[in-house]
């Protein structure tokens, strides 16, 4: 039996791998990798940006706790725009989204992309 592919399916499936890899690679690798956030950690707000009764099943010693649907309009609770910080969530999706958010509001220094094991980690 003989499978038939259609080169553009084939093209447009690598192409789309390609650039979700990258897309997670450069969220990682980028000049906000754990050695930069190692540095910035002791300084920086630690917020997780998951829904209250997640927060409230564990969460990263001393982040506070705006869920992402309430992080517009509560970002005055981080003070000063150009503090670090550090956003997490389970998976990074919504930490991702806080960041936008946080980034359009004028906040500099804004790191996501992490979970809390990797934060854990970094103590």
């Amino acid at each position: 039996m003989e499978v038939y592919m259609d080169k553009g399916a084939v093209v447009g499936a690598i192409v789309l791998g390609a650039l979700t890899v990258f897309g997670y690679a450069r969220m990682f690798l980028s000049g906000r990798g754990s050695v930069k956030l190692k540095e910035i950690l002791p300084k920086a707000v630690v917020v997780d940006v998951r829904t209250n009764a997640e927060y409230k099943e564990g969460h990263y010693s001393g982040a506070i706790n705006l869920p992402v649907e309430k992080i517009a309009k509560s970002s005055r609770k981080l003070g000063n725009t150009d503090k670090p910080i550090i956003l997490y969530c389970a998976s990074g999706s919504r930490a991702g989204k806080a960041a936008r958010i946080l980034r359009r509001q004028g906040f500099q220094q804004v790191y996501n992309g992490i979970n809390m094991t990797t934060l854990d980690s970094l103590k």
